[in-house]
């Protein structure tokens, strides 16, 4: 089946319509006519080779929302007509323990829904197994479900594994993952403050619109030395270099740092800042297919919403380079 797609053919080059093949739809396999894809900073480290994993040309893409065209004939848990989302994983194997353990995110045998020399979302098809296509409650419109699916599906598997109703949460960053774990934490229960740097009277009154109890602009040495001691978890979700030492200072004993904004640079503090307090660090991805369907139908009920641009999908190079240099708040959707 031929698909048509927007592609990279070279590190960091401009995004290419053109005509891709497809595999064969199996009988465990739909094909779903994209309407919308978000576009994640994931895929910028795709279209730049940040990882140095290569496999060009690649049509990246992996926060995706569509209606199922066509069922292969084993899939049984969907229909054609269904409205459906695709989030980060493509496959997993179905057999190893931890997809048994619904687990499925840790599978080691898994496939990306976008990857090096594969075919993601920014595209007017994709192929997925039945099983990877998540219905979409309806009260969750498709633009606004798409960021959902990848940064949604993120910041809430995160404080669901983390974090506990009453506890001082504080969401480090507020951009496209940021202001979503912020909405999500203050539903769950949770007293939530933001830690921003450089935070303006504006930037203030948005945090608050989406449920901050508190913001502080960590830019600022006395608002971080006021803070030490305070949190039970922080979720980081800035990319870029991090003061951690700055950070781990500012959990409780047995507070818990969570990384989910994907940093290249190393961590660097003494592990003396975590014996004494039993402080903890993690990290945490995405979420298991379990989680997509919590996860969505949390955010239906508790109208948690990404802020959002919308843009054609033939002005992707466009929207590239606004995601690059920061100026969108919060989530660019692509819609076909």
């Amino acid at each position: 089946m031929d698909i048509q797609g927007y592609a990279v053919h070279s590190k960091g080059g401009r995004l290419a319509q053109g005509a891709f093949q497809a595999g064969p739809l199996g009988a465990n396999d739909v094909v779903v006519k994209i309407s919308h894809c978000g576009l994640c900073h994931s895929d910028i480290d795709l279209i730049d080779d940040a990882l140095g994993m290569g496999g060009f040309p690649l049509v990246p893409g992996h926060e995706i929302v569509g209606v199922v065209e066509t069922c292969g004939d084993a899939v049984t848990s969907i229909s054609v007509g269904d409205r459906v989302g695709i989030g980060p994983i493509r496959s997993s194997c179905g057999q190893c323990h931890d997809c048994r353990s619904a687990r499925d995110h840790y599978c080691s045998h898994k496939t990306l829904t976008a990857s090096p020399g594969g075919l993601g979302g920014f595209a007017d098809r994709i192929i997925v197994p039945g099983a990877s296509a998540v219905k979409i409650p309806d009260a969750l419109p498709s633009a606004e479900a798409a960021p959902l699916l990848c940064a949604g599906l993120t910041t809430f598997s995160a404080l669901c594994r983390l974090g506990s109703p009453g506890e001082n949460v504080a969401v480090l960053g507020v951009g496209g993952l940021g202001h979503l774990a912020v909405q999500f934490a203050c539903n769950m229960g949770m007293r939530v403050t933001t830690l921003s740097a450089g935070l303006n009277d504006e930037e203030v009154s948005r945090h608050h619109s989406l449920g901050a109890d508190e913001c502080f602009d960590v830019s600022s040495e006395p608002n971080l030395n006021a803070l030490k001691g305070t949190f039970d978890f922080i979720i980081s979700t800035v990319y870029g270099d991090v003061d951690w030492f700055s950070y781990v200072s500012l959990l409780r004993p047995e507070g818990r740092l969570c990384i989910v904004g994907a940093s290249l640079a190393p961590l660097a503090f003494p592990a003396g800042m975590l014996i004494p307090g039993a402080r903890t660090i993690a990290g945490s991805a995405a979420g298991s297919s379990k989680d997509m369907h919590d996860m969505l139908n949390f955010a239906a009920q508790f109208h948690v919403r990404p802020k959002i641009e919308v843009a054609p999908m033939s002005r992707i190079n466009e929207a590239v380079a606004r995601v690059k240099e920061g100026s969108v708040r919060y989530r660019m959707v692509l819609e076909s």
